[in-house]
């Protein structure tokens, strides 16, 4: 857990758009590990730090009275981020120390996505979805894991989860006045090697 700030910036001329989000997080993490063998538990505290930087362009097609919109949209994504080095509390002689580690990601799309404006009594109505091919273009380093009771460490090796995969997005959008909305998403990651996500989002937004 622990804060974000972002700074967005968006561009629009007729059917092209852009938009550019860097955010930065710091986090507290804490751990909590059963060695097993009748040992206690051992737990863990560090902090990690992200930058990411996220630039999205497409362009536009409306219909139906600007109501149906769609179009192509490509995009690029990269994140770095650290880990702190810690040592467990606890867990006896199978206590760990683990080295610091860092991260980063490239992330690269091309996508379609629609969306369809609908007048309801008590709100408009937007639903969405969107279909992307992308790519990971790094992998993630490993780290040092050793035995704290122990004069050896063992290295990590690098993690590569699948570096092709397709992202289908949806969500609805209810602008219940011209000043406050909610947003449903959902989000998954499939035909990813070893992997596959999912993330769902709730929004509220209110403008001043």
């Amino acid at each position: 857990e622990g804060p974000t700030l972002s700074a967005y910036v968006s561009y629009v001329r007729k059917g092209f758009w852009s938009s550019l989000l860097y955010s930065f997080g710091a986090y507290d993490l804490d751990s909590q590990r059963n060695p097993g063998l009748g040992l206690p538990v051992a737990s863990g505290s560090t902090n990690s730090y992200v930058n990411a930087v996220q630039y999205n362009t497409g362009y536009n097609f409306r219909f139906q009275n600007n109501t149906f919109v769609t179009g192509p949209f490509i995009g690029i994504d990269y994140l770095h981020g650290s880990v702190d080095a810690y040592s467990e509390t606890g867990g006896g002689i199978a206590a760990l120390a683990y080295g610091e580690q860092t991260f980063e990601s490239l992330v690269t799309r091309v996508g379609w996505s629609a969306s369809k404006k609908i007048d309801a009594e008590w709100a408009t109505i937007t639903p969405q979805i969107r279909l992307s091919y992308e790519r990971q273009n790094l992998k993630n380093n490993g780290t040092s894991v050793s035995l704290i009771n122990a004069p050896f460490s063992v290295s990590g090796g690098n993690q590569s989860p699948g570096q092709d995969y397709v992202v289908f997005g949806s969500g609805v959008n209810f602008e219940f006045t011209p000043e406050f909305s909610m947003l449903l998403g959902y989000q998954v990651q499939m035909f990813r090697s070893n992997m596959e996500s999912h993330f769902g989002s709730v929004r509220f937004g209110y403008k001043f």
